[in-house]
């Protein structure tokens, strides 16, 4: 089938109009007309931290980045599929040779979007361009991240869009190499990715860049006006004032149960990439998707209002230092048995790379444990687990890959008995602990017995992790946005 869409709906002078083929792999049936079901190839794209690790590199002295789409990625590749698919054409697509055929069907060649196994066809593509170019694929550290040693580039290819920092001298060579391959547009300097704008400024001290989705927000903020009949006014902080609700909030049906999860899919987007600020309380709405309540209504309504007030607010990241003297640093945090519908804590992180000029947000997460902790040092070891295996051991492996070198991951904790249990491995105030939890301790262990792998203790008020955790009063929320470093334009 054909779908025709309006791409960057949010920014009205970047809209355009924007048309797809597309496998209806809602309808696949077999030779007897059951349905059938393909198996689904699975490729994982790089992520969020895989780009931002990207422009970081691309800040360094010297260096530069720059971007592309590919054209029609899918269908670049062969569908080399061990069953032929078929497909039915729609009339609008028939040519006129077949006109006169009832339901006409041609065989599939190429990796139409849609097919359960086009994306992992394109992705075996895109490797074998890259390994006749000389690259590394990072396939350890990050999916669909490949390094070219000899020319000191680093490419992130997210589906068809694709980031390339390194020496800014390489970049054209590159991707002059890269179009005798495949077919892309025209590369830039880096501008727009996935719907977040990038303000970059570089001088003699180093490069700062801004992450910008204002309109992005402004059109969310539109959108829930829209869907609930409500006009925002500006809030201080996400969050309502403690004790503001009563009980009879959560027994009674809200009126944004049917379109909540619309709202938050949309700001979550860009909470991900530019707004860590509204992750804790996007995280704590998603989960009452379905059970959805008054409370949820005012506590929808106050993060929007927030969001209204701060829709021009962005994410800074600078390099002002030579590359020798960056280090990752993972700040991890937890609240304990902070769940008010259970008893469960909730685990905060924030990755970043940073030197004595240089802070640079790599990744962040806030998310609701999966097993209720029993103590405060068990709920800190477990978000400290999650962030250390999770997103920063990975990221170390990627920045030596790059940098040649080792460089140290620095884990901030402000709770001092968790840093001690770590480095003796085990307590007995934590005997009481189930088999995953030991395992939790005992991998820590192993892990800070490595030279560049360090854990050290930070105060509560420096804990840039804290406002993924917890809802912070006013007095500490403007505190909560420096240190996670962001800023009014």
């Amino acid at each position: 089938m054909t779908i025709l869409s309006v791409k960057h709906w949010e920014v009205p002078e970047l809209r355009r109009l924007k048309a797809r083929i597309i496998f209806r792999g809602d309808d696949i049936r077999d030779q007897d007309n059951n349905l059938a079901v393909l198996q689904e190839a699975k490729v994982n794209p790089s992520g969020l931290a895989g780009i931002n690790a990207n422009l970081a590199y691309g800040s360094l002295k010297g260096h530069t980045s720059s971007q592309s789409d590919v054209v029609r990625a899918y269908t670049q590749s062969f569908l080399n599929t061990k069953v032929p698919t078929w497909v039915e054409l729609p009339i609008e697509l028939v040519p006129e040779k077949y006109r006169g055929i009832k339901r006409p069907c041609v065989r599939l060649w190429k990796s139409l979007y849609g097919h359960p196994e086009a994306g992992y066809h394109w992705d075996q593509r895109f490797k074998e361009v890259m390994r006749e170019i000389g690259s590394i694929h990072c396939a350890d550290t990050f999916q669909s991240t490949y390094f070219i040693k000899e020319s000191g580039l680093l490419l992130t290819l997210y589906v068809d869009d694709m980031v390339l920092s390194g020496p800014e001298n390489q970049h054209k060579s590159f991707w002059e190499k890269v179009q005798k391959h495949i077919e892309i547009e025209e590369p830039t300097p880096v501008d727009r990715i996935l719907g977040r704008h990038h303000k970059i400024s570089r001088d003699e001290h180093g490069t700062t860049v801004q992450y910008d989705m204002t309109d992005f927000a402004e059109n969310a903020c539109k959108a829930y006006e829209e869907l609930s009949g409500c006009t925002l006014k500006k809030a201080a902080t996400p969050y309502l004032p403690e004790g503001s609700l009563v009980d009879s909030d959560f027994e009674n049906r809200g009126q944004m149960a049917e379109n909540a999860s619309r709202v938050l899919m949309k700001i979550l987007w860009s909470a991900r990439f530019a707004r860590p600020d509204l992750m804790k309380g996007i995280s704590d709405l998603t989960r009452r998707i379905t059970t959805w309540s008054k409370a949820d209504d005012r506590k929808l309504y106050r993060l929007m209002s927030y969001l209204k007030g701060t829709a021009s607010y962005v994410l800074e990241g600078k390099i002002a230092d030579d590359a020798k003297a960056l280090r990752l640093c993972l700040y991890t945090d937890a609240d304990h048995a902070s769940g008010v519908h259970d008893v469960k804590s909730t685990s905060g992180m924030y990755l970043t790379l940073e030197g004595p000029n240089s802070f640079w947000p790599l990744c962040r997460g806030s998310k609701r444990q999966g097993a209720t902790a029993r103590s405060t040092c068990e709920a800190e070891m477990i978000s400290l687990d999650s962030g250390v295996f999770g997103e920063g051991l990975p990221m170390q492996e990627l920045f030596e890959t790059v940098l040649d070198r080792p460089i140290d991951l620095i884990c901030q904790q402000d709770n001092a008995s968790v840093i001690q249990i770590v480095h003796g491995g085990y307590s007995p105030k934590l005997r009481h602990m189930k088999k995953v939890h030991k395992l939790n301790l005992s991998s820590l262990y192993e892990v800070f017995e490595d030279p560049h792998v360090k854990l050290q203790y930070i105060k509560t008020d420096l804990q840039r992790a804290d406002p993924f955790t917890k809802a912070l009063e006013p007095c500490k929320w403007n505190t909560a946005l420096e240190l996670m470093h962001i800023k009014p334009p």
